[in-house]
């Protein structure tokens, strides 16, 4: 997913933060159903809604008061904002993390050394292994303790950064985006709790943080509290994220299929009567029933990859003479990858006179396929439907009532394509030619 990066820092943080959240507190009746008179700014944000009523029912009766005397502060802008400033009133004032970067490295060099020294100890046990046993242990303990208000807040950051995003995400009314968006909230709200209980106890300031902090990693060490909340978070948005593709590109074949429809009636009134007649005479295979027939197995997402490769992305902006060759082994699904390369290039060059698109499934059903001069009629036909007039050469055949496939010959085919800049001819299947 590509974010416009928001980081929400919310309002400058007092040197000691209020020892009181507020003087009173709204019942749980005050807030449901649908969050009543004081329900959290701003009131359209549904998705985030959706996620505070949810959070406020899996809380404890002991924490609901608590959460309510804040929730009006739980805006989708400003719903990190208070952790941030008890943070940063910590940092300001806690001596250890003034100092943290510098001890963390010191950590650091000593984890390494003491490496190998237990594999050494472990080669040749001894009583001194005891000793580094309980070193390496002490070493473990003072490392998650200097790490964990730096990955507090590096975590923080991470998910400020989805806020503003999360917020595009809510002015839709597609109610499944709005639910997966509120599942992402939801993960939210759980760290603000996890957090929260890091700076207060009972909605007051926390005496002695660092040492509250350094007591309970002994027992709830900072991967089992807050990493899965946010494996969560990546999880719910990694699934919104693919909804909204999918939802988007459904419409954007909509919209393309209406563009290309109202572009093929206006090429179809300036083709004229004799045009018509001649792309009728011309009897060739129908690859476009086997074309779309293959797109239509293909579900929402599928053979995207192949649009993003590196070899794709070459050879599409190549100007002169390049081939693209993709293989695989029979029924790895090659035809519909070609399906939807074939589908891509035609939106994208929909609009452009001055490149011509044909394309070839070959069948080893078919056996009327071994006959080359019908697969290059079809590939004739299907590039004069794209050109405005046809050439008069080529009306004179139909004129004289003579056999289509006469005109199935090089020196045609290079009048056609004369007619673009650029003919892009794809071929699927090509080991299955008669």
């Amino acid at each position: 997913m590509q974010i416009i990066k928001k980081l929400i820092h919310g309002r400058k943080a007092s040197p000691t933060p209020s020892t009181q959240l507020c003087s009173s507190s709204p019942t749980v009746t005050d807030l449901k159903p649908g969050l009543g008179v004081n329900a959290p700014q701003p009131k359209q944000n549904k998705a985030l809604q959706k996620a505070i009523e949810r959070h406020l029912d899996d809380l404890p009766t002991g924490e609901k008061d608590e959460f309510l005397c804040g929730v009006n502060e739980i805006t989708e802008d400003l719903l990190l904002s208070r952790i941030k400033q008890y943070d940063d009133s910590h940092k300001s004032r806690s001596r250890t993390r003034s100092h943290a970067e510098s001890v963390q490295r010191v950590l650091r060099c000593i984890d390494r050394f003491m490496a190998s020294i237990t594999i050494a100890t472990g080669a040749n046990p001894n009583p001194a292994s005891i000793v580094v046993g309980v070193a390496r242990g002490l070493l473990d303990v003072a490392i998650a303790f200097v790490t964990f208000f730096t990955r507090l807040t590096d975590m923080l950051s991470r998910l400020a950064d989805y806020l503003g995003p999360l917020a595009q995400y809510t002015l839709t009314d597609d109610e499944t985006v709005v639910q997966h968006t509120a599942d992402a909230y939801g993960d939210m709200l759980q760290f603000l709790r996890q957090a929260r209980r890091v700076f207060l106890d009972n909605g007051v300031a926390r005496r002695g943080v660092s040492v509250f902090t350094f007591i309970r990693l002994q027992w709830s060490p900072f991967e089992e509290e807050f990493e899965g909340i946010e494996n969560s978070f990546r999880h719910h948005v990694r699934v919104l994220h693919e909804y909204a593709n999918a939802a988007q590109l459904k419409i954007s074949q909509e919209i393309m299929s209406s563009i290309l429809s109202a572009v093929w009636e206006k090429k179809t009134d300036n083709f004229g009567i004799e045009k018509q007649q001649f792309l009728r005479w011309l009897v060739a295979p129908d690859f476009e029933a086997r074309h779309l027939d293959n797109y239509d197995k293909k579900h929402p997402g599928t053979a995207e990859w192949i649009i993003c490769t590196n070899e794709y992305t070459r050879w599409s902006r190549q100007t002169g003479p390049a081939l693209l060759w993709r293989y695989g082994q029979p029924g790895v699904g090659k035809s519909v990858i070609t399906s939807n390369i074939t589908e891509h290039i035609c939106n994208e060059n929909a609009l452009s006179d001055g490149i011509g698109i044909a394309y070839i499934y070959y069948d080893y059903r078919h056996e009327s396929l071994g006959d080359h001069r019908r697969v290059i009629l079809s590939v004739l036909k299907q590039l004069c439907r794209q050109v405005a007039v046809i050439p008069e050469s080529l009306l004179s055949y139909m004129r004289e009532s003579r056999d289509p496939v006469s005109v199935a010959t090089k020196e045609y085919y290079s009048l056609i394509t004369g007619h673009f800049n650029q003919v892009i001819l794809i071929i699927d299947a090509l080991d299955e030619c008669p």
